[in-house]
């Protein structure tokens, strides 16, 4: 193995280590954990619905019943009959808006992938018609 190799990989291993001993992190609390959890399950849901608004950087999930929308650093969970307002810190919020950013962007590149190959079939098939 190389020594850039080496040197580089030891630099993932000491940057993950540092950023684990946040000493500014508190404790998060029973309900701040069933909270990211449900946002966690909610946003991988194919069935769910989601929702950015670029301009505030509020964060909605519509699935079956149940509502979620993080926006600053709260977090709602609305399930009709009742409404949960959450409080998370910095560093959960970006955490969760990263895993949010990236369903999306997993979503956009199927649905581009679907539409392409749907011009592909579509000049396909007028090539036919002129041969």
């Amino acid at each position: 193995m190389g020594i850039k190799r080496k040197v580089f990989r030891f630099w993932l291993r000491f940057s993950s280590f540092i950023r684990g001993l946040d000493v500014n992190q508190e404790k998060r609390n029973a309900t701040q954990e069933l909270g990211i959890k449900i946002f966690e399950k909610s946003v991988t849901k194919l069935d769910a619905d989601l929702l950015l608004a670029p301009l505030s950087s509020t964060y909605y999930i519509y699935t079956t019943d149940i509502v979620i929308i993080m926006e600053g650093s709260e977090l709602k969970i609305i399930n009709g009959r009742y409404e949960y307002h959450i409080i998370i810190n910095e560093r959960i919020k970006q955490s969760l808006s990263m895993r949010f950013k990236r369903v999306m962007e997993k979503r956009r590149k199927k649905m581009e992938f679907e539409i392409l190959s749907k011009t592909r079939r579509s000049l396909e098939t007028i090539l036919e018609e002129l041969n």
